[in-house]
């Protein structure tokens, strides 16, 4: 009763904060995205803290909206103010057409929740499934909620300045976890039976989905600041250490921050023993990193200089390879061990009941959440034997999972933003290596690698259906798609 009670008073609390500086409130969600595992139960229906928060926000910005366009002018008619009021977002150039995609996601979902069964036996027969309240559920906090902040972030984001704030807050918050995580290592107090770090959750992987697109703009925003400091990148890096007077540049601080941040996150992941996150975070920093120095690739491949540095990131990448070797032999060896009980014989597995159940329901998909029961009472059939996990939630895979719980027309929509996302980042691809950090072109390429983390992390894992993981997913394409309003020059699209 007492969490409950300091529930809605955080709630509350966070709701007249929203009326006074609702911009505020909204760029500082991401600081609260982990604490969905703080819930609440009313009136039977549970809410996430989160989840409440973005409600609370949208309240906030209905009634500043009426208060200031309607109610307090009393010049003109109801009627004419709403006119107004609409005209106005219109002129605002709202970026209506990403509504179109998003509200058919929306009904493909509402769609999926009628087609989960009420209730469903277990492989157990005695066990129910309640698959219709799970699939609510997974609507109002997976699907309703996140698109609720992708609409409050387009309308409170103005430009790039913006954008790299709601980045730090969800640094910060990563970071908070990431401490946690190197808790858990130096002391042994782990919550998982495989002896990961997972932080506050029950799997050592969902740490990893969230802190991964972390650990890259970390990177990215470390190496923009050692770029600002002057002189070489290494140089700038050893000055970071120099704390004496003449030293002292603006910008240190900040930088240093930066570093201990990758410094910190980079460890965490390296714990989580995800070899997923960590090819995806190597793939998307060296993909962002080849494009912003292609033209000086073109100009000096035939240089020595040019193969000094490839030489230097080869060995980079050599001694990264060889240190999450020694950290978990063990797992290494038996990754290739198809015959064994391990993560690549389970993800087997977990692929071919997957794909089974997508030839047999490639339209209208499975229904929300209802991946768990169907891989229990379908895989024995498809694999001929008792799976090596029986309980498995997700098929590990982000499009598999996104076309069973949403049909093909949700999967398509997903394409869709994602093609808007692509779209919008690949016309800054030829200019924004000379930009500044905070221009247009530089944050739109920043979250795309960002972007580029989720979608390979997604080939063997899902990193969207889980209540901070969705909101992590919208949070990224925002940042991509949200208007530059001070941005004059476009480039050609």
């Amino acid at each position: 009763m007492f969490l409950t009670i300091m529930f809605c008073g955080v709630v509350l609390a966070y709701f007249v904060f929203a009326l006074f500086c609702l911009r505020r409130a909204v760029m500082f969600l991401p600081l609260f995205f982990p604490l969905y595992l703080w819930k609440a139960e009313f009136i039977g229906v549970p809410f996430t803290l989160v989840e409440c928060l973005i409600y609370v926000c949208l309240m906030a910005f209905v009634v500043i909206e009426l208060y200031s366009n309607v109610i307090k002018s009393r010049k003109k008619v109801l009627v004419d103010k709403l006119t107004v009021l609409l005209d106005k977002h219109v002129k605002q150039v709202f970026p209506w057409k990403y509504m179109i995609p998003i509200l058919l996601i929306v009904v493909c979902a509402l769609i999926s929740v009628f087609i989960a069964p009420d209730k469903t036996y277990m492989i157990d027969g005695v066990n129910l499934f309640y698959g219709r309240r799970l699939a609510l559920g997974i609507f109002k906090g997976w699907i309703i909620a996140p698109m609720i902040m992708f609409i409050l972030y387009l309308h409170v984001l103005k430009n790039g300045k913006d954008i790299l704030k709601i980045l730090d807050i969800y640094t910060v918050s990563a970071v908070i976890l990431s401490f946690f995580a190197l808790y858990q290592a130096i002391t042994g107090k782990y919550l998982t039976p495989d002896q990961r770090v997972s932080g506050p959750f029950e799997s050592a992987n969902y740490l990893a989905l969230y802190i991964a697109p972390s650990v890259v703009y970390s990177f990215l925003r470390l190496k923009e600041s050692l770029s600002c400091m002057g002189n070489t990148i290494v140089n700038s890096f050893f000055c970071l250490f120099r704390f004496d007077k003449d030293n002292l540049i603006e910008g240190k601080c900040v930088t240093f921050l930066y570093f201990i941040g990758f410094a910190v996150l980079s460890v965490a992941l390296l714990f989580t023993k995800s070899y997923a996150a960590m090819l995806a975070v190597s793939l998307s920093s060296l993909f962002y990193l080849g494009i912003e120095y292609r033209r000086c690739i073109k100009e000096k491949y035939r240089h020595g200089d040019f193969w000094r540095r490839i030489f230097i990131v080869a060995a980079i990448i050599a001694v990264a390879i060889l240190f999450v070797y020694l950290l978990d032999p063990v797992k290494w060896q038996k990754m290739f061990d198809f015959n064994s009980r391990n993560s690549s014989s389970v993800r087997v597995e977990v692929y071919t009941v997957a794909f089974s159940l997508w030839v047999k329901n490639w339209f209208w998909g499975i229904g929300l959440g209802q991946f768990p029961v169907s891989y229990q009472l379908g895989a024995m059939g498809v694999i001929g034997h008792v799976p090596y996990e029986l309980n498995m939630l997700h098929p590990h895979n982000l499009y598999l999972a996104v076309w069973l719980n949403l049909g093909v027309v949700g999967f398509v929509s997903f394409l869709w933003i994602l093609y808007y996302c692509l779209r919008e980042c690949f016309v800054w691809i030829k200019c924004f290596s000379t930009q500044k950090c905070h221009e247009e072109g530089k944050v739109r390429m920043i979250g795309f690698a960002l972007l580029m983390v989720i979608l390979i992390h997604g080939l063997f894992d899902t990193p969207y259906f889980k209540a901070d993981l969705s909101l992590l997913f919208w949070m990224v394409a925002v940042i991509i798609l949200v208007p530059d309003h001070e941005t004059k020059i476009k480039p050609k699209k």
